[in-house]
C-alpha cells in the first residue's frame, strides 16, 4: 500500500476507535464519512471512503440495511470481526447482499 494509501487506513482505524470508546461496535457508513470530514483536514469523499473499506481486509462489513418503504441503504462496518450482533434498528430491514456469490467460512475463508 502506498504511503498516502497507508495514512487514510489510520485514519479509518482511528475513527473505529473513537466509536469504539462510545461502545459502538459497528459503524455505518455514514458515521464514519461524517467522522473524517469533521475531524480531519482534507475530509473523504464516499467513493473513496468506499474503496478503501473494501479492499482492507482489516474493516469488514457487517450487514447491509434497507429502510422500510424505501430503496435508501445503510451499510454497517467493523474493525475486524465481531462476535456481537448487529444492532436492531426500527424502520430498517436487513438485506441479503451476497446474491450470486459463493459463501466463505469466516474462519477459514473455504468456500
Amino acid at each position: 500500500m502506498t504511503k498516502g494509501g497507508a495514512r487514510i487506513v489510520a485514519r479509518i482505524e482511528k475513527a473505529f476507535v473513537a466509536y469504539s470508546k462510545e461502545r459502538v461496535n459497528h459503524v455505518s457508513f455514514t458515521q464514519l464519512k461524517d467522522w473524517l470530514n469533521s475531524n480531519t483536514r482534507e475530509g473523504i469523499s464516499s467513493p473513496r471512503l468506499g474503496a478503501y473499506l473494501k479492499r482492507t481486509p482489516k474493516f469488514v462489513k457487517v450487514q447491509t440495511y434497507r429502510r422500510v418503504g424505501t430503496n435508501s441503504t445503510e451499510t454497517f462496518w467493523s474493525l475486524g470481526y465481531s462476535d456481537l450482533d448487529s444492532e436492531n434498528l426500527s424502520g430498517w430491514e436487513p438485506v441479503r447482499d451476497d446474491y450470486g456469490k459463493a459463501r466463505k467460512n469466516r474462519d477459514t475463508g473455504i468456500i
